[in-house]
């Protein structure tokens, strides 16, 4: 009975949250329509910033070069679940000369509207 509960409660905690991760990887090759899987990465950042809809969500970045101009709006998070925009793991993306995101870092580090923009030493 106690596993029952416990499984309803984590059960009810995942539909409260509704959070995905999202990621890109310009040099994967893959055969079927890209969805931000793992398997299926975005081949943009832009792609992968416009699937984020929900509080929690993630867009994870994986090492290749991009190059493009990302637009972060309309986004928003909530202090408990925010919105991260994040390097995958250890990996280091190069942003090519070209490539700024359009938010300031003031707004993004301060956590306005709950979304995080997770800086690593890039490239």
């Amino acid at each position: 009975m106690l596993y029952f509960r416990t499984f309803l409660s984590v059960l009810q905690l995942v539909s409260l949250t509704n959070s995905a991760v999202f990621h890109t990887n310009p040099d994967k090759e893959v055969s079927v329509k890209r969805d931000g899987s793992l398997l299926a990465p975005f081949k943009t950042v832009s792609s992968c910033v416009g699937a984020l809809n929900n509080p929690g969500d993630e867009c994870q970045i994986h090492q290749g070069t991009y190059r493009e101009e990302i637009t972060v709006s309309g986004l928003h998070g909530t202090q408990e679940n925010p919105i991260v925009i994040r390097g995958f793991a250890d990996e280091r993306p190069t942003f090519g000369r070209y490539c700024r995101h359009n938010s300031s870092q003031r707004e993004l580090g301060k956590g306005r509207g709950h979304l995080l923009w997770k800086d690593k030493p890039y490239h």
